[in-house]
This record gives structure tokens, C-alpha cells and sequence, in this order.
């Protein structure tokens, strides 16, 4: 019964090691990326926010 229990035991702690280690690799290929295209996204965002203030000063001057 005892060798049960610390096989699950053991093997939750094992499951849960794993888990963490493919999100902190998850996360580093995720910052990796993001480092590499940063300039891409500024202008995407740049752009948005571009056309959302122009859509704004056209409705409330009615345009």
C-alpha cells in the first residue's frame, strides 16, 4: 500500500516537473520570437491605432 502512494506520489511530482519545463520552453521560443518580429508588431499596432483615432475624429465631426 505505502509503495502505492509514493508511486503516485513520485510520479505527480514527475508529471508536474514536466509541465514545467515545457512552459518555460513554451515561453522562451514564445520571447525568442517576439524579439525577433518587435518591429512588426510596433507597426501593426502603430497602424491600429492610426486608423482607430481616424474613425474617431471622423464620427464625432461627422463626417
Amino acid at each position: 500500500m505505502s509503495e502505492k502512494k509514493n508511486d503516485s506520489w513520485l510520479s505527480s511530482a514527475l508529471r508536474g516537473a514536466v509541465v514545467l519545463c515545457g512552459i518555460a520552453v513554451l515561453v522562451s521560443i514564445a520571447a525568442r520570437l517576439l524579439l525577433e518580429v518587435w518591429w512588426i508588431v510596433m507597426i501593426v499596432l502603430a497602424v491600429g491605432l492610426g486608423l482607430w483615432l481616424l474613425v474617431r475624429f471622423i464620427r464625432r465631426n461627422d463626417l
